[in-house]
């Protein structure tokens, strides 16, 4: 996340995470809570990262719970993204498609269990073998 703060003045060796940092992206899928988006916000900050952080649903997600939990990574807020749908959240204007890893919350008193990925992974490919998802 682009936030026009220096790169870290303390640096005394090339790190191999410096060609990642620009680079890695968070995308968020529907989250409940916005402090959960103000923590991750600080979280990248903290690490340094300045790719986006990517918010597939409401950009009311970001509330005073947000602000309060993100401390001081509120540019990290401010540059967030918001998409309608997953699928436009993978979206890179052009460049090589985004890297893919997934987590989730082990059930949810809103939402189904996730799978693990154990099982989730042959469950999909039958699918796409069955034309139910493309």
């Amino acid at each position: 996340m682009s936030t026009g703060k220096q790169k870290n003045p303390y640096k005394v060796f090339h790190s191999p995470w410096e060609k990642l940092r620009p680079n890695f992206h968070i995308v968020l899928v529907h989250p409940e809570h916005g402090g959960n988006v103000g923590a991750i916000a600080r979280a990248l900050q903290n690490m340094g990262m300045e790719g986006t952080l990517r918010i597939v649903g409401s950009p009311q997600i970001i509330d005073e719970e947000a602000r309060k939990l993100a401390c001081h990574a509120q540019a990290v807020l401010d540059a967030a993204l918001h998409f309608d749908t997953l699928e436009a959240a993978f979206e890179n204007g052009g460049k090589p498609a985004l890297r893919l890893a997934a987590t989730s919350a082990i059930g949810s008193a809103h939402r189904p269990h996730p799978m693990r990925v154990e099982k989730a992974v042959p469950a999909a490919i039958g699918k796409l073998k069955n034309g139910e998802i493309e």
